[in-house]
């Protein structure tokens, strides 16, 4: 049996030892999604997994890195934030179909 902040994972004919569970797998717990230089687009999967609708990003900005934590009683106040300490738009095209963008449009 593994204790609180142990782990153990197994399969069909095997268990594995018990171990630490990663700090990230637990903050969702306490209701934080945490970001250790993780790309913008797979941050926002993450995300989405917290919202209705979907949300992306534009490929130009996919590739920027997110690090913090965010809390996830509020996801509109994250993408907010995002768009503040990265300088990108967000766009609400319908309240269930968001993306980040570029700030300034490229020419």
């Amino acid at each position: 049996m593994a204790l609180q902040g142990q782990q153990i994972s197994f399969g069909s004919r095997h268990a594995e030892p018990e171990r630490p569970v990663h700090m990230g797998r637990q903050a969702w717990v306490r209701g934080v999604l945490l970001a250790d230089n993780l790309r913008l687009d797979e941050f926002l999967a993450e995300l989405s997994r917290y919202r209705q609708g979907y949300l992306g990003c534009d490929p130009r900005i996919a590739g920027l890195r997110v690090v913090g934590a965010y809390p996830l009683a509020d996801t509109e106040r994250v993408l907010d934030v995002l768009a503040s300490t990265l300088s990108l738009r967000v766009n609400r095209r319908l309240p269930w179909w968001v993306s980040l963008e570029p700030a300034q449009s490229e020419a």
